[in-house]
């Protein structure tokens, strides 16, 4: 969608020299996608399609996640639920001869990975904004008079297109599971 309306804005705009318009390609306004239509997919893809442990046991998902409205409340919960009990077990291996270190490393680097992945998405989780597509709007009426929309799947920029539970079901959650969480 990106490359289409950069490529229509090009045209609608290749005999001007100057302009100042800002398309923001966004389907903020027009089709939202919130975090709890992903709580929701991820359940259904995940009881679809569960995953599997490293051990062979199907990963139990539930339907009602805890949602945490601000970085401080992720991090003082995942501080009292995971990392001080995982501060115990370490203590516990090292009184007990390192009995449990594998254990312990495994569980930390499952902590550090949620960490990880809870950066790399805190600026969509916690972004509140809507973005203005007015332009972008405007753009999709001189592409209709440009006449290149014969094809109307060639140059498709249309935020209302986007079926979100198709793409996130198909193509977000796989390609997270498979490069991201491997």
């Amino acid at each position: 969608m990106v490359v289409n309306s950069m490529i229509v804005a090009m045209l609608a705009h290749s005999n001007q020299f100057s302009t100042n318009f800002i398309y923001n390609v966004a389907s903020s306004s027009r089709n939202p996608f919130r975090i709890s239509d992903l709580q929701y997919l991820c359940y259904h893809y995940f009881t679809k399609k569960p995953w599997i442990n490293k051990f062979g046991k199907t990963i139990i998902v539930s339907k009602k996640i805890k949602m945490l409205t601000s970085m401080a409340k992720f991090q003082r919960y995942m501080m009292i639920r995971y990392v001080l009990p995982l501060k115990g077990l370490s203590l516990a291996s090292r009184i007990l001869g390192q009995h449990y270190k594998n254990v312990y490393n495994d569980n930390k680097r499952k902590i550090k990975t949620v960490f990880r992945i809870v950066e790399l998405y805190k600026p969509y989780v916690l972004f509140k904004g809507i973005f203005n597509d007015s332009n972008m709007e405007n753009l999709e009426k001189k592409y209709s008079k440009l006449g290149l929309d014969d094809d109307d799947e060639e140059f498709n920029f249309d935020p209302k297109s986007i079926d979100w539970p198709d793409y996130m079901m198909n193509e977000h959650i796989p390609g997270l599971i498979k490069y991201a969480l491997k």
